[in-house]
């Protein structure tokens, strides 16, 4: 049986151990969460408790994460606790962890038409790379860290189509990392409106094979500097409280709403399921909720 003096050295055991067998991005994620809030939080591995957990919980709510950022902390925390509880060093860890019904939702966000079209406006005539990642991202749905690894042989011109096949996270160190994406359903052709076709085209002529769109280099961006890049560029413009994944989620509404069948949208967005279409990216809007009432007012 072995012994652990301390978190630390129970924490860089599991690291060591899961290393060869995930993806460096979600190694990087593991490390991240528990350099930054699981260590401090926890001196020894006996302190894994129901308790502390729910403690370090509250903390963190009261720091400002997300629900689904605390959520994934947890997620390590079981499986540290788990690898603790296999050397006996605390029972196996069957916790009950509340999270408060009044923290604000992580549902996506729905991008107004009105700061659509400003930003569609604002990216064609203010070009930079950067904000033909903003573009992208509005007119195809792709994750973030899929527009990070598009190059431009990934930009078929006759056909208008892009090949979605790579996706960019970071090590732990934080330095973009280039990988195979989240699902094998994740790998896909995305079609291009003509417009925006017509737009990428000569730039396209231009730009070596091997040249990243989002960073017009052989080296990408992190997903975190095009978050920051647009969120500056958003108050520039006067739209507040937008993040970047409200591209995602409005480009899956507005197919449905356009009398897309849900199917399609599923694989445009490379999800796994329809049901997950549905429940995560697919919001009746305000103009479709009156349509509804209308209707159902008409039978009375």
């Amino acid at each position: 049986m072995k012994t652990f003096n301390s978190m630390q050295a129970l924490a860089q055991e599991w690291l060591a151990q899961k290393k060869p067998l995930v993806k460096p991005a979600t190694y990087a994620i593991y490390h991240s969460h528990i350099v930054t809030h699981i260590l401090p939080a926890f001196e020894r591995p006996e302190q894994l408790t129901e308790e502390h957990v729910q403690a370090l919980v509250y903390t963190l709510i009261e720091q400002g994460l997300a629900i689904k950022s605390i959520k994934d902390i947890l997620v390590v925390l079981k499986m540290l606790g788990r690898y603790a509880a296999k050397w006996g060093l605390i029972p196996n860890p069957v916790w009950d962890i509340k999270l408060p019904a009044w923290q604000r939702s992580d549902a996506p966000q729905l991008l107004p038409s009105r700061a659509q079209k400003m930003l569609v406006q604002h990216c064609r005539t203010h070009f930079s790379f950067r904000n033909l990642g903003i573009l992208l991202g509005l007119f195809t749905g792709l994750r973030i860290g899929e527009l990070c690894a598009l190059r431009w042989r990934d930009f078929n011109r006759a056909d208008g189509t892009l090949s979605v096949h790579s996706t960019v996270g970071r090590d732990y160190d934080g330095r973009p990392l280039v990988s195979t994406p989240k699902t094998p359903s994740s790998i896909r052709i995305v079609p291009l409106p003509v417009g925006l076709k017509t737009f990428l085209s000569p730039f396209a002529r231009a730009m070596e094979d091997d040249t990243f769109i989002v960073s017009g280099t052989t080296t990408p961006i992190s997903p975190r500097v095009l978050r920051q890049h647009f969120r500056r560029l958003c108050r520039s413009v006067g739209i507040d409280h937008v993040r970047f994944h409200a591209l995602r989620h409005s480009f899956a509404t507005r197919c449905i709403a356009a009398g897309c069948d849900v199917k399609t949208v599923s694989s445009l967005l490379g999800h796994s399921s329809v049901s997950t279409t549905l429940e995560l990216y697919v919001h009746p809007t305000l103009d479709q909720k009156r349509r509804a009432v209308e209707k159902s007012g008409k039978l009375i």
